[in-house]
C-alpha cells in the first residue's frame, strides 16, 4: 500500500512540472493559438475545398457580356450594316456602267424561288447559243430586278439570285461558255413602275439582258 501511495506521489509531482514547464515554455499557449485560430493553420490549398457566397449586389458590368448575347447583337447589326452598305454600292456600280436602252427584257416565272421553264425561255436559250457561235466576242450581262421585299438590300439580292439562276440554265442547256456571261442586280433602284400604285408591280421583277460586242 505504502508503494502504491508512494508511485501515486510521484505521479502527481511528474505531472506538475510537466505543467509548470508548458506555462514557462509558451508551448502550451502556441497549441491552444493553433487550434482556436484558424488563420495559423498551415493548409495545402491543393486539397483545401472553399465555399465561394455570390454577392448579391454585385452586377457586372454591360461590357462583360456574360452570354455572349450582347456581343451577338451587336456584332450581327454591324454585319448586316456593311452588308447593306457594300450592297448600295454595287447597285450603283452597275446603274453606272449599263446602259438601259440597251437591254432586251425578260420576265421568267419563279416558284418557290425556283425558275420555271418555258417555252419563251428555250427559245431565248437558244437564241443565245446561234449569237455566240456567230459572234463569239460576244457578252452577255443578266441584270436581275425585283421590288417586292421590304428592304433595298433584300430587293437587291433577289434580284441577283434570279438573275444568277437564269445565267445557271444557259450554261448548263445550251452551248455557251460560263466566259460570256455574267450575272449582277439592281434590285429596285430602276423600277418599271411604282411598287405602291395600282399598276401590276410584278413587270418590276424582271431580268435584263445587256448584250456587248
Amino acid at each position: 500500500m505504502k508503494n502504491f501511495i508512494l508511485a501515486f506521489v510521484v505521479f502527481l509531482i511528474w505531472g506538475a512540472v510537466s505543467i509548470f514547464y508548458l506555462h514557462e515554455s509558451g508551448s502550451f499557449q502556441k497549441y491552444l493559438g493553433e487550434t482556436t485560430n484558424p488563420n495559423n493553420r498551415n493548409i495545402d490549398e491543393g486539397k483545401a475545398v472553399f465555399s465561394v457566397i455570390d454577392d448579391p449586389y454585385f452586377t457586372p458590368e454591360p461590357s462583360v457580356y456574360p452570354d455572349n448575347s450582347l456581343l451577338s447583337n451587336e456584332m450581327k447589326n454591324t454585319v448586316d450594316s456593311m452588308k447593306e452598305q457594300q450592297g448600295i454600292e454595287q447597285i450603283k456600280k452597275n446603274i453606272v456602267s449599263k446602259d438601259p436602252e440597251d437591254a432586251q427584257v425578260l420576265f421568267p416565272n419563279f416558284k418557290y424561288g425556283k425558275l420555271i421553264i418555258s417555252q419563251d425561255l428555250i427559245n431565248y436559250g437558244k437564241d443565245l447559243e446561234h449569237l455566240i457561235s456567230v459572234h463569239p466576242k460576244t457578252k452577255i450581262t443578266f441584270i436581275g430586278h425585283f421590288t417586292d421585299e421590304d428592304t433595298s438590300l433584300d430587293n437587291y439580292f433577289e434580284g441577283l439570285k434570279r438573275a444568277k439562276q437564269l445565267k445557271r440554265y444557259i450554261i448548263q442547256n445550251f452551248s455557251v461558255p460560263e466566259s460570256y456571261l455574267s450575272a449582277i442586280s439592281e434590285g429596285e433602284s430602276r423600277p418599271f413602275t411604282d411598287p405602291n400604285s395600282n399598276v401590276n408591280p410584278t413587270k418590276n421583277n424582271r431580268i435584263e439582258i445587256l448584250i456587248e460586242d
